[in-house]
This record gives C-alpha cells, structure tokens and sequence, in this order.
C-alpha cells in the first residue's frame, strides 16, 4: 500500500476524483439541473479545487518538495470537511424545524488569502 500511495497513479486518480467532482456540481447540478449553488457549496469546490492542485504539484515536483503539495492537500482535505460539516448543521437544524442558530449564506463570498475568486471565475464560485 505504502509504494501505491508514492506512484504517480494515485496522484492522478486523487487529481482525477476531485476534478471529476467539480464537475459534477458545477456541470450537472448548477448548469444542467439549474440548483444554484449557496456560499458552503462553493466553498466546498474552493476546496476540491485546492485537492487537484496539490495532487498536480505532487506530480510535478521532485520529491524534496513534495510537502508544499502535501500541505495543499491537508488544508484542502481540513477544509473541505469543516465546510461540509457546517452544512450538515445548517439542514439538520432546517429540517428539524428549527432555524435558530444558523445563519443565512452570504451573496458574496470571501475566500481565504483575500482571493477574488468569484470576481475572477463567478460563475464557478459566485453563490
């Protein structure tokens, strides 16, 4: 398992599975299905998107470096969960009748680093 994980194979499959997620929402749930998506869903391919870009530096850099993508894919990974998690609370607490302590998604977003992503590419990370 452990030489599997260093192969450039599961660089790709790791860059594969979240491009291919990106995809998904924002092809077939925003574009084809027409859900728009709120603030946590964007977030969440904000993350996805951190994920490929590590997995590519991953394949790209000698091994020396390779802790930069490592980091990119931790963060990514930590991020994305914590997101996630927040969305879970938010339709639980909606679907038990009870909205108090959630707090309604921004129309703007605010990415870390101060990225202008949704001024950049809005119509893949704008809510």
């Amino acid at each position: 398992m452990k030489k599997f994980l260093l192969t450039k194979y599961f660089w790709i499959f790791i860059a594969f599975l979240s491009a291919f997620s990106v995809f998904v929402s924002h092809f077939v749930l925003q574009v084809w299905l027409f859900i728009p998506p709120c603030e946590n869903c964007v977030y969440i391919r904000y993350a996805f998107c951190v994920v490929f870009l590590g997995a590519v530096l991953a394949l790209v850099l000698p091994r020396i470096l390779r802790f930069i993508s490592y980091s990119l894919i931790i963060y990514g990974a930590g991020y994305g969960a914590s997101v996630s998690i927040t969305l879970i609370q938010i339709k639980s607490s909606l679907n038990a009748a009870n909205p108090f302590g959630t707090s309604g998604c921004k129309l703007e977003p605010s990415f870390h680093f101060d990225l202008p992503l949704h001024q950049w590419w809005s119509d893949m990370f704008l809510p």
